[in-house]
């Protein structure tokens, strides 16, 4: 819970969000990505929207890639949100770039489950960076790539702990 909170609040220092705003929860609450929605409502004041909810209940949207590429290719009004973040995968500077020329609020992250979802977020994009990247790390954190290319990770983010296969928990080894 503590590691979902330092998230949330990492979140809030690149994704405004708070009273009168509603993030639209579309990954199952067992995923580190859905349950990290309701905790950055609740710390903002903002509500979480269901799938069949009214769109204009709708100001903030996290996507992966293909996500964002299908509804732009659907014409969905994207420009219309306060904040699209999009993480999940690898992006090309072309998806980016469509994405900012559309008018999307488009916030690149990365992240992983072992780290309550974002690490890393770019403030709202207005041109597509190069290189293209993730933005920098939320306030707390470190990241560095080691000498044989290992993404090294430390901050408040980070779980203690992880449940392993066999139904016990395990000390996370701290980085």
């Amino acid at each position: 819970l503590a590691a979902h909170i330092a998230s949330a609040e990492g979140s809030a220092s690149r994704i405004p969000l708070g009273p009168g705003c509603g993030w639209l929860l579309q990954l199952p609450l067992n995923h580190v990505s859905g349950f990290s929605i309701p905790i950055r409502c609740l710390l903002s004041g903002a509500a979480v929207v269901f799938s069949d909810s009214e769109d204009e209940a709708v100001t903030h949207l996290s996507l992966v890639p293909t996500q964002l590429q299908r509804l732009l290719d659907s014409g969905a009004p994207l420009h219309r949100l306060q904040a699209v973040l999009v993480g999940g995968g690898p992006i090309s500077n072309a998806l980016v770039d469509r994405a900012i020329r559309a008018g999307v609020p488009i916030h690149l992250t990365y992240g992983m489950t072992e780290a309550a979802s974002q690490i890393c977020t770019t403030e709202r994009l207005l041109e597509t960076p190069n290189p293209l990247h993730a933005g920098v790390p939320l306030p707390g954190c470190e990241v560095r790539i080691s000498t044989s290319g290992e993404i090294q990770i430390r901050g408040p983010v980070i779980a203690k702990k992880t449940l392993s296969p066999d139904g016990h928990w395990e000390d996370l080894a701290d980085a």
